[in-house]
């Protein structure tokens, strides 16, 4: 069986788009990426700290994805500095 992963986009306000990194718990891109800010840890442990937890498991990818881009983003201003 094959999935096909999923990205819900729209326009908002001023022209922003959002996307939802897991549908299952209605976690959008936004949110996830605070969270890793904030939180130490994988996906799951990121998800925790939003008061969920995987669902079907097909988001985690790119929820790893995610957590490890925004945490990098923190490291690049302090090593220019």
């Amino acid at each position: 069986m094959q999935f096909i992963r999923i990205s819900l986009r729209w326009q908002s306000k001023g022209n922003r788009r959002r996307m939802y990194t897991c549908i299952c718990n209605a976690i959008k891109e936004a949110d996830l990426r605070k969270a890793a800010r904030q939180h130490r840890g994988g996906a799951e442990s990121v998800y925790a700290k939003l008061g969920k937890r995987p669902n079907c498991g097909h988001c985690l990818e790119e929820a790893e994805d995610l957590i490890a881009e925004e945490r990098e983003a923190l490291v690049e201003p302090m090593a220019a500095a």
